[in-house]
């Protein structure tokens, strides 16, 4: 599907089709709330599986895919959650199919074929990271340390970061849908829960760009900033903002 496409299903809460696969939903706020946060949560990131943020199988030579169907083969509790993930976001029935030849995840009937594939995994991934705001994981620097004393060297940094306590965040999704839902005159605090979480971040975003291009217009009308200065097509608050 065309980016833009994409881009416009998102604004609009539509779900977005996987070739092959099913209709990827996007679930409303009052949804996600019904279940708790921390069970959506759950859902979403067992189906981001990366094989990459798991220590015991970084060094494994199999694809992400592979490890998953292997993962999912061998611990029942993965695969059940991994089930209920599929069927949250696809909202409807799906299952694991396994012999001693070939194992797969697949939606509706099996006879339908619809299999998700490795492609099709990392379609899904690509989008549920979209539509809940999250950023792609940046591929590190491949390093081939030159010697032993490099490489404890190179060992040593990664574990200091791995350790390093994390930021306290200051936006979470709770401020965000309170500050949106008080500060926009166009949705309150009981409409707001129609929205999605991709709606809620654009919301935002879109409210903090509007807000900067008048105070900067105020500015210039005031003479307290040199409109010459001012690039102000850069500014617009109708520019295409990124949101993820």
């Amino acid at each position: 599907m065309v980016e833009s496409d994409i881009q416009l299903k998102l604004l609009a809460g539509l779900p977005i089709s996987i070739d092959g696969l099913g209709q990827l939903r996007q679930l409303p706020l009052k949804e996600i709330v019904n279940m708790d946060e921390s069970v959506y949560n759950q859902h979403l990131s067992v189906l981001l599986f990366d094989k990459t943020n798991i220590e015991q199988l970084q060094d494994q030579d199999a694809s992400n895919y592979e490890m998953l169907i292997a993962v999912s083969y061998q611990d029942i509790n993965f695969r059940e959650m991994f089930i209920k993930g599929l069927e949250l976001f696809f909202n409807e029935k799906a299952n694991f199919f396994f012999n001693e030849n070939y194992a797969f995840f697949y939606l509706g009937e099996i006879d339908e074929e619809r299999v998700l594939s490795a492609e099709r995994l990392e379609t899904m991934q690509k989008l549920l990271k979209k539509i809940n705001n999250l950023q792609e994981k940046k591929e590190e620097e491949a390093y081939n340390p030159g010697n032993e004393m490099a490489r404890k060297f190179i060992e040593k940094l990664k574990k200091i970061k791995a350790e390093a306590p994390k930021k306290k965040e200051s936006i979470n999704l709770h401020s965000l849908v309170s500050g949106l839902a008080w500060k926009s005159h166009s949705i309150n605090i009981n409409s707001i829960w129609d929205l999605t979480i991709y709606q809620i971040y654009d919301g935002f975003s879109r409210t903090q760009s509007i807000e900067n291009y008048d105070n900067v217009m105020r500015g210039i009308y005031a003479g307290t900033i040199n409109g010459k200065d001012i690039d102000l097509s850069k500014i617009n608050w109708a520019n295409i903002i990124k949101i993820n």
